[in-house]
């Protein structure tokens, strides 16, 4: 198991014994699990050899999909009318849509995958027909149901101070990250072992299959990766913290949020 995996898991543990109310359990998930989508860490959860199961993002999300059901039907939330039809209405014609593809189906080629546009843009893969997978569509609307459930509560009983004290916790992890990536950057390109940061990355975080397997140049340095598995990974993390950043600054002190917001455009250099 990798130490990121214990380290969820104590945290998740922590919130449900310390919390000592329903709201603050949910709070602590809910931020948790942004912060892990924001980060969006390399790995898996456990496994052994070539079998890994899940990721500690996704253990975190399903923690906060589960009781965020609980919350829902076991509290005395009153949604928005406004906010709830307005989620079914969307949660109905994107099931339109699907329902219409399966019937009706495109007649020309696409990039089924994500990951293949990669290979695609270096001509290693062609399009093909259209395929509706299963596996994917579940996932995809469990996703989906765990957006609308979330913005459901958030919509009724949030505050406007609960929602800095998030931005706030998401502020303190961006700090780490910035630094680790220049604990990266002076490790790859000043000490030159790039290799010795993918040896203890692997071994923090698990080594994934679909991450970069080796050290990749950006003209003549090597480019950031972060806990992510690849540095455009690791741009769309320090861009969201920057989005937070923003939202702070907005909505706080202006004078404290600008020293925050000096430190999120020191980080987007990475």
């Amino acid at each position: 198991m990798p130490i990121l995996s214990a380290i969820t898991i104590m945290l998740i543990t922590h919130i449900f014994l310390c919390k000592r109310t329903k709201k603050g359990v949910y709070i602590s998930l809910l931020t948790l699990d942004i912060i892990f989508q924001i980060a969006w860490p390399e790995g898996y959860f456990i496994g052994s050899g070539d079998t890994h199961f899940a990721t500690s993002q996704a253990i975190v999300e399903m923690c906060l999909f589960i009781y965020a059901i609980y919350y829902l039907l076991g509290t005395n939330v009153h949604i928005p009318k406004t906010v709830f039809y307005g989620g079914i209405i969307f949660l109905f014609f994107i099931l339109m849509g699907t329902i219409y593809e399966v019937l009706f189906p495109v007649d020309f080629p696409i990039i089924n995958n994500y990951d293949q546009w990669d290979a695609y843009a270096y001509g290693k893969t062609n399009k093909e027909a259209i395929s509706i997978d299963i596996k994917k569509q579940i996932q995809f609307y469990y996703t989906l149901i765990n957006y609308l459930i979330n913005v459901f509560i958030i919509k009724s009983i949030f505050t406007k101070t609960e929602l800095i004290y998030i931005g706030r916790k998401i502020s303190k992890v961006f700090k780490g990250i910035v630094i680790l990536g220049m604990g990266e950057f002076v490790l790859k390109n000043i000490l030159s072992m790039p290799e010795t940061y993918f040896i203890i990355k692997g071994y923090v975080l698990g080594k994934s299959n679909n991450a970069v397997q080796e050290p990749t140049m950006r003209g003549a340095l090597y480019s950031l990766e972060g806990i992510t598995s690849e540095p455009s990974h690791f741009t769309l993390t320090l861009f969201f913290f920057c989005v937070v950043g923003c939202i702070l600054y907005k909505y706080e002190d202006k004078l404290h949020a600008c020293f925050g917001i000096k430190k999120y455009i020191l980080g987007s250099v990475f």
